[in-house]
């Protein structure tokens, strides 16, 4: 888990590659002072063998959360935004690569920040899918904060205080990323193609930005291009929620890709690299532990020459011991949100079992907000009807699912993964070989479901 501080230590080129439906449509980024050149390689041409990449997470494998810190000191707040997001989750933030954006002023006691996140098997397999074209990246972006940052770039806004809605239509995949002036809100995927589930998650998105008005529409992806497929989903959203300019950005196709160079190579806002922790890029790794050597080299050769007798040395080695030790008193006195007596590790069991506390605390306040379980039976049952599934086996709980089944056809199975996902359960689905009759069998599971 890292925070991101909105800059960037790339080289000077830098390519954003998506894969569309397999097929990778690639951009070069080049930066040149406080600018950034881009040109887009030929249909299906790749980066050459050992450039720089970027990727990204697609929004259904990926999620944003917004984390509010009761802590006014940045630097504190840092501290605690794993725990608050891990409070948040129906899973442990343990299995996921999560990065954090920084944590501007507020004007008042409290610091927001924003939680980019991917589960590790989605994370996985999108570089597996990376890798499957030869492209082994050095950053995987999140597609949502992507779009938005790049829809601000290149379609500038005609009210900072009007809702804006970033639509990206591909062949394999679409999304809605919903924000308020300069602010984004969230990110949701859809089916490609599927205007009635559009409609759906763009009322509950806008409902959440607190009442539309007027719109403003940013279309993208290579659905943008073809004029049928965007009319079937523009008329339906734009009859709803007009009023508002309704932009199709230029070669949408590329879009997603110029924004990942852009975003590689020059800082700005809400930057994300998912490429952390357990997936790391050995490159990335090489250059920390090269910058930590040297600094560690600085540190020791102007501390000779401060020291310059052993009585010196030994002055400045209690000091920074002394330094450590406050902010390691702070970090637990913030945590445990009082003054904890404890010392060493026993003051870390006491800040664990205040935050345990606290968690416990907030669940049947955060339970009252969800569906109750007989609703989210229902909406299944429901989903499971209108896509022709039939449900052998149903087990729910507040934080987890399984359902055992079979569909008609390979696509119908994808219905009620996309349904759970809308009700907060994070799932994944498994499909197997067809049966005698035809029928897929599938089973959707939920991490510390039933095995």
């Amino acid at each position: 888990m890292k925070t991101s501080p909105g800059t960037v230590s790339w080289r000077r080129v830098c390519y954003g590659v998506d894969l569309q439906a397999g097929a990778p449509v690639a951009v070069r980024g080049e930066r040149a002072g406080g600018r950034v050149r881009l040109k887009a390689l030929p249909s299906g041409e790749r980066p050459p063998a050992g450039a720089a990449c970027a990727c990204a997470v697609a929004v259904g494998e990926s999620f944003t959360r917004r984390i509010e810190s009761p802590l006014a000191s940045a630097r504190k707040a840092r501290k605690v935004l794993p725990t608050l997001l891990d409070i948040q989750l129906p899973f442990p933030l343990e299995s996921c690569v999560t990065m954090f954006t920084d944590t501007p002023e507020s004007g008042t006691d409290k610091r927001e920040a924003l939680a980019a996140a991917a589960r590790l098997p989605n994370a996985r397999r999108a570089l597996e899918a990376c890798a499957a074209q030869g492209i082994d990246p050095l950053a995987l972006d999140h597609e949502g904060l992507a779009l938005w940052t790049q829809s601000r770039r290149e379609v500038p806004a005609a009210d900072e205080t009007a809702v804006r809605v970033v639509a990206s239509l591909e062949a394999d995949r679409a999304a809605l990323v919903v924000g308020r002036g300069a602010r984004y809100l969230n990110a949701r995927a859809f089916r490609p193609g599927d205007a009635a589930q559009a409609l759906r998650l763009a009322r509950a998105q806008l409902d959440q930005a607190g009442g539309p008005g007027a719109v403003e529409w940013v279309w993208a992806g290579s659905g943008a291009a073809d004029t049928a497929r965007l009319a079937a989903l523009r008329g339906p959203l734009e009859a709803e929620w007009g009023g508002g300019p309704s932009t199709v950005v230029r070669e949408p196709g590329a879009f997603l890709a110029r924004a990942l160079a852009t975003r590689a190579l020059l800082p700005g806002p809400l930057r994300c690299n998912l490429r952390t922790g357990p997936l790391a890029h050995p490159a990335q790794e090489r250059r920390a532990r090269r910058l930590g050597v040297t600094a560690a080299g600085l540190v020791l050769a102007a501390g000779l020459v401060l020291a310059g007798s052993a009585a010196a040395a030994r002055l400045i080695a209690a000091r920074r011991e002394a330094r450590v030790d406050h902010v390691f008193r702070n970090t637990i006195d913030a945590a445990a949100g009082y003054a904890v007596s404890a010392r060493g590790a026993d003051a870390l069991r006491v800040a664990r079992a205040e935050l345990d506390r606290a968690a416990a605390a907030r669940r049947p306040f955060l339970a009252a907000f969800r569906p109750s379980l007989a609703d989210t039976a229902a909406a299944v049952a429901a989903t499971a009807a209108q896509h022709g599934l039939t449900i052998e086996q149903l087990t729910l709980t507040r934080d987890t699912a399984r359902v055992d089944g079979t569909g008609g056809e390979w696509a119908a199975c994808e219905a009620l993964p996309a349904r759970l996902a809308a009700l907060g359960y994070a799932v994944t689905l498994d499909r197997r070989e067809a049966l005698v009759d035809e029928r897929i069998p599938f089973s959707i599971t939920t991490e510390g479901g039933d095995d």
